[in-house]
């Protein structure tokens, strides 16, 4: 129930000055709605989030680099940014789909905006075609963009006040906890959109009064609409005073500017072009055209079926049908979160060479996607092609200058010829270009050393230890690492493994020419694999 009701700044901030003043150890901060729902859950906490490890993952990564870019060498940017776990949830919350995390401000202003501004979310869609890119089959595909726009509402907002004590790491926040942004590293402080809004977040533990943070602040606030409000000009801010450009955002302008990839969409099967995280775009329909100028993203093609593709075309050249056919034994593998960038290089010495030879499978089970029912007959893991998500690479923004380029893994196809030997090929693709490149002139024959327990590559003077070749190393131990998580019990059936596994396989509908990816996904949730438990 609310206490008060006010259309006057100045009655406002003097009611909030006579409230007592918050405990030792505790700080002030404020919550905007348009309506008081009556529970205040955050957004992760009653709908389960998609993609929120790609999503702490690829912010890492950008971390990372933002060090890099200021001066730091790699080993030292890593190691930092492998102490900020919890700091990337402020980036998935205020960029992405919402967290666990509920939104606060040290500013009453701009919760006295978000009180009587109403958020109307839509979806953009622009029709591409498979045409665009170096392949021709296949139907044409729809793009996806989510959009908000904020409206001043008719109807009174609420303002709530919390008076919360503040998060001390390195120990997780409790239920009730605040994390002052304004606190944290200089990476994500430096976030436009998090100092425009002079942002916090109230940690809220699902176990403890479901998640609900009701309970926390004084009795809410109603705010009359009144244009302007007196004694406010911060209620008259347009959204992007809020939501800064990505002209202005370097956070912003990094995720908005990722390629835009080929997504399965569960509700109804079918194949579309997304962004591989989700991300709002906070504009209007007329800054929404301006965007698709300005931020139009990449949409790199499928590399797969470019490759298979003259095996399956009647009319395609026979040199260029011979080299197609031997991928047509392949099974293709669509990676969906950053995998390689994110795995030690190939000289690190968690790299374990007997382990990764150890447990590589020929078969696996897995789901077809539309029936969801667990096929009777196994993937092949004996050939296998693992098409990487444009996610492994950090510098789409540099793009953005006039004839930048930059060269972009793609894919890995490794073949088994015996139990301990295999063919390794290594794609890449420059970027804005459609241009494939192959590390290797032919595959590169790779045999595992059993006296000295080492992977070893065939080179024009023989057999040299792997590490000579740093991209064919880390190449294949991601691979096998791959394989590895597919692995199941002999002793069990297919449906058994698929039922009990931590990660399987899922058949993707026909993208074209009874071309069907797998994608690796966790049974329980259905989330993307990232090398981390769900």
């Amino acid at each position: 129930m609310t206490t008060a009701c006010f259309n006057n700044y100045t009655a406002l901030s003097k009611y909030i000055n006579e409230l007592p003043l918050p405990k030792p150890g505790h700080v002030r901060v404020f919550r905007g709605q348009p309506k008081d729902y009556g529970n205040l859950q955050p957004t992760g906490v009653r709908n389960p989030l998609r993609n929120e490890h790609i999503w702490r993952r690829y912010c890492r990564m950008l971390a990372t680099d933002i060090l890099i870019q200021q001066g730091m060498d790699l080993e030292a940017a890593l190691s930092k940014s492998d102490l900020w776990a919890y700091w990337y949830y402020a980036i998935v919350q205020h960029y992405g789909p919402g967290t666990h995390l509920l939104d606060v401000t040290h500013s009453l202003d701009v919760a006295l905006w978000f009180a009587v501004h109403k958020a109307e979310t839509g979806e953009r869609i622009d029709l591409r075609y498979l045409s665009s890119g170096p392949t021709s089959y296949g139907p044409a595909l729809h793009r996806a963009d989510e959009w908000t726009t904020y409206h001043k509402t008719e109807s009174p907002g609420v303002v709530y006040i919390f008076d919360v004590p503040e998060w001390v790491p390195p120990e997780l926040p409790r239920h009730g906890v605040l994390v002052d942004l304004a606190h944290g590293p200089e990476v994500f402080t430096r976030s436009a959109r998090i100092q425009a809004q002079k942002a916090c977040l109230l940690a809220a533990d699902p176990q403890v009064s479901d998640g609900d943070l009701m309970k926390l602040p004084h009795a809410p606030i109603k705010v009359e609409v009144a244009w302007p409000m007196t004694g406010c000009e911060a209620v008259n801010l347009e959204t992007d005073a809020l939501f800064p450009s990505p002209n202005k955002d370097e956070w912003y302008a990094r995720l908005l500017f990722l390629p835009t990839v080929h997504q399965v969409w569960d509700k109804t099967p079918h194949w579309r072009m997304a962004h591989p995280v989700q991300l709002s775009l906070y504009i209007d329909h007329l800054q929404a055209s301006m965007y698709a100028v300005q931020f139009k993203p990449l949409q790199p093609p499928l590399l797969y079926p470019w490759l298979v593709e003259p095996a399956l075309l009647t009319n395609a050249p026979v040199a260029a049908r011979e080299r197609a056919e031997p991928f047509l034994r392949t099974t293709p593998i669509l990676l969906e979160a950053p995998i390689l960038a994110l795995q030690p290089e190939h000289d690190d010495e968690s790299w374990d060479h007997a382990q990764l030879v150890s447990n590589v499978p020929t078969l696996t089970g897995f789901i077809e996607w539309v029936s969801g029912q667990i096929s009777e007959e196994p993937a092949i893991l004996d050939d296998v092609f693992f098409e990487l998500s444009p996610l492994e690479a950090i510098g789409w923004t540099d793009l953005l200058r006039s004839g930048a380029e930059m060269r972009v893994a793609r894919g890995i196809h490794l073949v088994r010829e015996d139990e301990f030997a295999w063919r390794l090929q290594v794609f890449m693709q420059t970027a804005p270009k459609e241009q494939i490149l192959t590390i290797f002139k032919e595959p590169a024959a790779i045999r595992y050393d059993q006296p000295s327990r080492r992977f070893q590559i065939e080179k024009m003077d023989g057999w040299k230890d792997i590490s000579t070749d740093p991209i064919a190393a880390k190449s294949l131990f991601v691979a096998l690492t791959l394989l590895s998580a597919l692995s199941q019990d002999r002793r069990t059936s297919f449906v058994d493994h698929v039922k009990t596994a931590h990660v399987v396989l899922k058949q993707a509908p026909d993208i074209g020419l009874e071309i069907h990816y797998f994608v690796m996904r966790h049974p329980k949730t259905n989330e993307p694999y990232t090398g981390e438990k769900a």
